[in-house]
């Protein structure tokens, strides 16, 4: 007697979690998507000609909501019908790569993660489908363990971790041994290496899907309101990660399952073994270029370096007496005073801190994408804003050494070589147009 679901089965209840939790994910962050004719932050694309001001700030905006729209509708048709689903997803993985390569803040690991899996369910027969999506959370799972495993991560955000944790249950690590508390640290990455690894064998697949559930269930508490009080991104992609965990790896697949051709001819074509061999390929790349992560040529979040404070970033300042033309979303933050625990870049009371990570969450909902260039492309932007020569300056901080902690530092002053830090990038710095009209 056959027990268990099909492959088809599988794929198309897989489709239907990740289309329903993409649509969460979006309203959650909708900022993000429904970008609003009043919102300050600049917007960096991908490529240079896609800010080249052929459009006015309201032309843009309204191609923002046209694409989401029709992205949001074919996430929606992906919920309730398996018909012309190839048309459905291929028409969603274009909008998602349109919408994101208007800007770069778009490339959420949890948007990465749903464009790779259009791209399976477009092209791959339905037998290869569930297997290729196995690997690529195992490859976030071991990736995001291998970003952790790092002197910043154990003295940082691994500590801040721990403590809440502790402090959920009435506890404090205030009094434990160093190594007690590097070895309790350490746990955080060691359980997710060890989920990737078990995931991977078929032997401990099904244990090892309910540990990761209790894995993101902890996860969801220590992310909560109630204790670290982060985004709601975050708590919903956990949520996706606990569901993907059972329909991926714990529910039962029929022993007897072969490899079928599949019939679907809604894009004229078989979904044959060329498009086996291309998703193959892509998913390599996938899966082997975030070993580059460390060297800065590949970024951190496609890398799945996930809540690791090793990352790359730009601290920018900006003379005080220019602080009142600053965007006024950004004004009140920028006019506080010097912090004493502030960066290197705080040398006097001339300078204020612009804090663009905490500016970007306020308008986008979104922690901002963690790379350089991206903080770069904001100070060019602020630059422009406020018509300012020499009263701004960066600070440009590369990736932290996985042993020392230590980073690359770079300073710019002046517009001139803030401009000319673009030459440092493969991507684009520039972002798009301000509004003349301000």
């Amino acid at each position: 007697m056959v027990t268990g679901f099909s492959v088809e089965q599988l794929a198309g209840l897989l489709r239907r979690c990740l289309a329903v939790f993409a649509l969460a994910l979006i309203a959650v962050t909708y900022k993000l998507w429904f970008v609003s004719t009043t919102a300050e932050y600049p917007q960096i694309p991908w490529f240079e000609f896609l800010a080249d001001g052929s459009f006015t700030l309201a032309e843009s905006r309204r191609i923002d909501w046209l694409l989401t729209c029709l992205l949001l509708a074919s996430l929606i048709l992906a919920t309730v019908t398996q018909r012309l689903r190839r048309t459905i997803d291929c028409i969603a993985m274009v909008t998602a790569i349109l919408l994101v390569s208007l800007d770069q803040q778009r490339l959420q690991p949890w948007m990465y993660q749903l464009m790779i899996a259009l791209l399976v369910f477009t092209l791959a027969e339905d037998y290869w489908i569930v297997r290729f999506l196995r690997w690529l959370v195992i490859s976030i799972y071991g990736y995001s363990a291998l970003g952790k495993l790092d002197t910043q991560f154990i003295h940082t955000v691994g500590r801040e971790f721990l403590d809440a944790l502790l402090g959920i249950v009435g506890l404090s690590s205030q009094g434990w041994h160093a190594w007690a508390v590097f070895a309790a640290v350490l746990l955080f990455p060691v359980c997710e290496l060890a989920l990737a690894i078990c995931l991977a064998w078929q032997t401990t697949r099904r244990a090892a899907a309910l540990a990761a559930c209790v894995f993101h269930t902890v996860l969801i508490v220590l992310f909560s309101p109630a204790v670290l009080g982060h985004s709601w991104g975050v708590l919903v992609w956990n949520a996706q990660f606990l569901v993907q965990a059972i329909v991926l790896f714990f529910l039962p697949v029929h022993s007897n399952d072969v490899p079928k051709p599949d019939q679907s001819r809604t894009l004229q074509f078989k979904s044959t073994a060329l498009g086996n061999y291309l998703t193959v390929g892509i998913l390599g790349c996938v899966m082997i270029l975030p070993l580059s992560e460390r060297w800065a040529i590949w970024d951190h979040w496609p890398s799945w370096a996930l809540y690791a404070p090793h990352t790359s970033r730009t601290e920018i300042q900006v003379a005080r007496t220019v602080v009142d033309r600053l965007p006024s979303s950004l004004r009140q933050w920028s006019a506080e005073p010097p912090s004493e625990q502030a960066g290197e870049l705080n040398s006097a009371d001339l300078w204020a801190n612009v804090p663009i990570d905490r500016w970007c969450l306020e308008q986008s909902g979104t922690p901002m994408y963690p790379q350089s260039r991206v903080g770069i492309g904001v100070a060019r932007w602020l630059a422009a804003y406020v018509d300012s020569e020499f009263e701004i300056r960066v600070q440009v901080r590369g990736p932290a050494g996985r042993f020392t902690g230590q980073r690359e530092i770079r300073y710019f002053q002046g517009r001139a070589e803030i401009d000319s830090a673009s030459d440092l990038y493969w991507c684009n710095t520039t972002p798009r147009p301000i509004d003349s009209s301000r």
